[in-house]
């Protein structure tokens, strides 16, 4: 393993606990972004494979082992989010033709598309 400021499996499970509070389980490449480790990404499967039992997946989806739910909650929120993405464009577009506007920016779930 590379050297890292905290042991990877700790590290795993502080991104996995923290995205769960908003029930937001992440992909692969956003657990490996999130980590406060370093590590290469050929390094993260071994550790994803003896946390089994304490972290579950789905996909390419990983939370914590018994929230399996949090995937179908976040695919329908994606989705709500995809549907309204053209209208925050739309209003977005329309504020940032104001002169006096200097930045219009997302965030959010809509950041994130």
């Amino acid at each position: 393993m590379s050297s890292a400021s905290i042991p990877l499996d700790r590290a795993i499970l502080e991104a996995l606990t923290y995205s769960d509070i908003f029930d937001y389980p992440l992909r692969f490449d956003e657990l490996h972004r999130y980590l406060h480790a370093r590590v290469e990404i050929h390094e993260l499967p071994v550790a994803l494979t003896s946390l089994n039992g304490v972290i579950g997946q789905y996909d390419d989806y990983f939370f914590l082992s018994g929230r399996d739910e949090i995937v179908n909650i976040r695919q329908q929120r994606e989705a709500h989010s995809r549907a309204l993405l053209p209208i925050a464009l739309r209003y977005g577009r329309i504020l940032g033709s104001l002169p006096f506007v200097r930045m219009v920016a997302l965030t959010g779930s809509l950041a994130v598309l």
